[in-house]
């Protein structure tokens, strides 16, 4: 594949291969939410709800823990 493109330009190809690009992974960061995902945000906004106290426990538990696997520091 020959390219004849001066150094320093954008062709059609790379036009066309990034616009490939962004539909195959979707929006890139940055940008606003669409509705919908406001919408589906709203709709999981307490999924995490009651995690927090048995999450704090675990790991308090997990910190003083001996035995194999145990990183001694």
């Amino acid at each position: 594949m020959s390219d004849t493109s001066e150094p320093g330009q954008v062709t059609d190809a790379t036009l066309e291969a990034e616009a490939v690009d962004e539909q195959q992974q979707g929006r890139a960061a940055g940008q606003p939410p669409t509705p919908e995902e406001e919408a589906a945000a709203d709709r999981t906004a307490d999924a995490g709800k009651g995690v927090e106290e048995p999450y704090r426990e675990m790991t308090e538990k997990g910190a003083h823990i001996k035995g194999e696997g145990a990183i001694e520091g």
